[in-house]
């Protein structure tokens, strides 16, 4: 993004995806930046594709800002599983194409990610037949994400899965009080890397927790947590 001096809004996010590499495409994911340097570790996810979610449009009205003192860079990650140990496959087709506008919005939007994200357990055996692991974000974990404001009004959440995934329930907390819950009662990966649920929008505020839900099923003893489809 050049012009640092002026502000606009991305109002959608439409995921091309090279069919030739479908097969092989784990998800992508596009890091904002709030400076030039698109280092990893200062990135912070502001969309992402997985199977079956091709596109992202805010409703009207909605935008998230970039440029000023917000997202200066981009930058693209894409994760890839080739389990049939291919050879001679590229992919130089899939990428993202960002819609903006210039014209103010009455909403701004921003994005968070909660659960496991930094794969704290990488490595560690899920464990065989149904199993069921949580992830608690404890209060006020997520304060670094509230800019301006003590509240937040979620819009969208989406859950995420691999493979072995069955289940997935998300619960804000507030005073020792569950106060909303979002569930993703039959989890299939190849028909949505990310499901939308089905909820009405809700109020995060600055002190509340988060408790990430995970059910699995698996028949061997060999599954592990990671970043592979089949983790």
């Amino acid at each position: 993004y050049e012009d640092l001096s002026s502000t606009t809004h991305i109002i959608g996010f439409e995921f091309l995806v090279d069919p030739s590499s479908r097969k092989y495409l784990h998800h992508i994911l596009l890091y904002g930046h709030l400076t030039s340097a698109c280092s990893f570790w200062s990135g912070q996810v502001v969309a992402a594709w997985t199977p079956g979610n091709d596109f992202i449009f805010f409703p009207e009205g909605m935008g998230l800002e970039v440029g000023g003192d917000i997202f200066k860079a981009f930058m693209l990650q894409y994760h890839f599983s080739n389990v049939d140990g291919d050879v001679g496959e590229i992919d130089d087709g899939s990428g993202v194409k960002i819609h903006f506008s210039n014209e103010p919005v009455d909403i701004e939007v921003g994005m968070a990610v909660m659960g496991d994200f930094q794969l704290s357990r990488s490595g560690l055996p899920i464990g065989q037949g149904k199993t069921m692991h949580q992830f608690i974000c404890p209060p006020g974990c997520a304060d670094s994400t509230f800019v301006n404001n003590d509240e937040v009004t979620v819009i969208a959440e989406g859950h995420h899965m691999h493979q072995k995934g069955k289940r997935m329930v998300g619960e804000v907390m507030r005073g020792g009080e569950v106060v909303n819950t979002a569930v993703v009662d039959y989890w299939d990966f190849d028909q949505n890397g990310v499901s939308l649920v089905r909820q009405e929008p809700y109020v995060l505020k600055k002190g509340d927790s988060y408790r990430a839900t995970c059910y699995f099923e698996s028949n061997s003893r060999n599954v592990v947590w990671g970043e592979a489809s089949f983790d």
